[in-house]
C-alpha cells in the first residue's frame, strides 16, 4: 500500500504508542515509517548491550551540536535512537517521569489537559509496575516496569553515603516525593529491555489494517496548500495520507522535517531554496537539552570492570544472565542516582546524579 488513512512518522516512544492506539480501530488504515532497521539485535535486549549502542552506526543518529563557545568550542554528541522503540531502545531503560509541578505550570500557561492530575491517569493506564498498583502507580498497563533483578552491592554505599552527606534515601522516585538517593527502577521484563516497540507497538503488528516500514528516511511532508496529503521519502516514494499525517521523529529529526518541507522562519527557508508553506519562526529554535558532567572515582576491584581481579566473575556472568537474567549482563549501567537541592532554600531539587557502579578507564 502506499496510500493510507493516517501514517506517523517516527518509530519512537510516541510514534509507536499512537500507532499501536490507532491502529486499534479496524476501519483506520495506518502506517508507522521509521529510518532505522528493526529492534531484533541481543544488545537492545540484553540490558548491558547499552554500552555499545550509544555512538553505533546503525543504532544511532550521532547527531552532534554546533561548537560551544562555553565549552572552549567543543562539539557535543546528541544521541537519538534509530530504530523501532527509538531513543527507547538505545537508552538506560531508567523510569523516571516529570515533576508535578512542572505539568502543573505546562497547564497554567495554556497546555490544557497536561495537569498533573490528568498526566498521571495516564501514566498509571500505561505502566505495570512490579511493585503493584497504588495512588501514583499502575500494574495493567503494556510498560513493564521493574526493579533491577541484581544491583551492584555499591549502590547501596552509594545510598548511605548521600544519607551522610545530608541527602534522603529515597526509594520511589516516581512516588510522593522526588527529592533523594536510590535505585532506579527501569523500564526491563524478566532481566531484558522493554523497549516502547515492545510494550506498545509489537501486540499490534499483526492487525492488518497497520503497516510498519522500516530503514524508510523521510526527506518531506507534502501539502495542498496549507494540508498535508502525504510524506515523501528519502529516496523520492510517495506515501499519501487519506486523513493525517502525524509527526514523531523527535526533539530534532520532527523540526527538521518541518523545515524541509517548508514550515519554519520564512526568511531562513528561502536562503537554503525552500518554498515557505508556513511562516513559523520557533521551529528549529528553543531546544533544551539536559547537560551532564562525568566524574570518575577510583573504586579498586568494587565495581564491574574488566581486570585479572575480575575475569573469574566475569566469566560466569554470561552463564549466569542465561539461565537467570541476573548479574553482570542484567545491569542497565546506571543503576541508581536521585535528586537534591544545591541550596536549602530550594522549594524543588535543581540537579540530578547518575550513579554507575563500573570502572571506566584508568585509575
Amino acid at each position: 500500500m502506499t496510500a493510507f488513512d493516517v501514517i506517523v512518522v517516527g518509530g519512537g516512544s510516541a510514534g509507536c504508542a499512537l500507532a499501536g492506539r490507532l491502529s486499534e480501530n479496524p476501519g483506520l488504515s495506518v502506517c508507522l515509517v521509521e529510518a532505522g532497521p528493526g529492534d531484533n539485535d541481543p544488545r537492545i535486549r540484553i540490558p548491558l548491550g547499552v554500552m555499545t549502542l550509544m555512538g553505533h552506526a546503525r543504532y544511532d543518529w550521532r547527531f552532534k551540536s554546533a561548537p560551544h563557545a562555553h565549552l572552549g568550542g567543543r562539539v557535543v554528541s546528541v544521541p537519538r535512537g534509530r530504530t523501532l522503540g527509538g531513543s527507547g531502545s538505545i537508552n538506560s531503560m531508567v523510569y523516571i517521569r516529570g515533576r508535578a509541578s512542572d505539568y502543573d505550570r505546562w497547564a497554567a500557561l495554556g497546555c490544557d489537559g497536561w495537569g498533573w492530575s490528568e498526566v498521571l491517569e495516564r501514566y498509571k493506564r500505561a505502566e505495570r509496575n512490579s511493585r503493584g498498583a497504588s495512588e501514583l502507580h499502575g500494574d495493567s498497563g503494556p510498560l513493564y516496569v521493574e526493579d533491577l533483578p541484581s544491583p551492584h552491592a555499591m549502590v547501596e554505599r552509594f545510598v548511605r553515603a548521600g544519607a551522610e552527606a545530608g541527602v534522603p534515601a529515597n526509594d520511589d522516585f516516581n512516588g510522593a516525593r522526588q527529592e533523594g538517593l536510590g535505585n532506579y527502577q527501569t523500564t526491563m521484563h524478566k532481566g531484558r529491555r522493554w523497549s516502547p516497540a515492545d510494550a506498545f507497538l509489537r501486540p499490534a503488528m499483526s492487525r492488518p489494517n497497520l503497516e510498519v516500514m522500516t530503514a524508510t528516511e523521510i526527506d518531506r511532508i507534502e501539502f495542498d496548500g496549507r494540508r498535508a496529503t502525504g510524506v515523501r521519502t528519502l529516496d523520492g516514494r510517495l506515501l499519501e495520507a487519506k486523513g493525517e499525517v502525524v509527526l514523531a521523529a523527535g526533539a530534532i529529526s520532527s523540526p527538521a522535517i518541518l523545515l524541509r518541507s517548508g514550515i519554519g522562519p520564512g526568511a531562513e527557508l528561502a536562503q537554503h531554496g525552500i518554498d515557505c508553506v508556513m511562516d513559523k519562526p520557533a521551529v528549529g529554535a528553543n531546544l533544551h537539552d539536559h547537560p551532564a558532567i562525568g566524574m570518575h572515582y577510583g573504586g579498586g576491584r568494587h565495581g564491574y570492570a574488566l581486570s585479572a581481579a575480575t575475569l573469574p566473575g566475569n566469566a560466569l556472568a554470561p552463564w549466569r544472565y542465561l539461565f537467570h537474567r541476573k548479574g553482570l549482563f542484567a545491569s542497565n549501567t546506571v543503576e541508581a542516582g536521585g535528586f537534591a537541592r544545591t541550596r536549602p532554600e530550594l522549594d524543588e531539587p535543581d540537579v540530578q546524579f547518575h550513579f554507575i557502579p563500573a570502572r571506566l578507564g584508568h585509575e
